[in-house]
């Protein structure tokens, strides 16, 4: 049997008990010199000797006199107040917020809270900025008789 093999699988979480018992057996009785074999002997003895020690812990000392039920109490209570105060706090800012009227754009300082209002204000500033923008390009359309020349120049084949 290849048990260097079988050491990897081990690690690898691929053997099954049986195979694992096999393993344990042989490097529990195992004397050559494969440092993997040697390393696994290693870490085998050391789980051996960790599930002969004792457990020197008393339950009773870290078992609490007061009953569970109470901190239960003391949860829910402190869960339920929390809960409460959210929605307080929910149904307090969705009150501020009907009671509002939507701002849709400020001009001049003012906020107009009527979106077709907005809408004009809106539409007159794009106009404004816009005019300038189309004069800028109505004397690109020259750049066309620029190219003439160099297309009368090429030469055809």
């Amino acid at each position: 049997m290849n048990y260097k093999k079988l050491v990897e699988d081990y690690f690898e979480g691929l053997t099954s008990l049986d195979e694992e018992k096999i393993l344990k057996d042989y490097l529990q009785n195992y004397h050559g010199n494969d440092p993997d074999l040697l390393e696994a002997q290693t870490i085998f003895k050391d789980f051996r000797q960790e599930r002969d020690e004792p457990l020197n812990i008393s339950f009773e000392s870290i078992s609490s006199d007061q009953p569970k039920t109470r901190i239960r109490r003391l949860w829910m209570y402190s869960g339920s107040v929390a809960a409460a105060a959210v929605l307080i706090f929910a149904f307090i800012y969705l009150f501020k917020l009907t009671g509002t009227p939507v701002v849709y754009a400020y001009v001049n300082g003012q906020p107009i809270t009527d979106k077709e209002l907005a809408m004009k204000y809106s539409e007159q500033a794009l106009q404004t900025l816009s005019n300038p923008l189309s004069k800028g390009t109505a004397q690109l359309k020259h750049i066309d008789k620029l190219n003439k020349p160099a297309e009368l120049l090429t030469v055809k084949k």
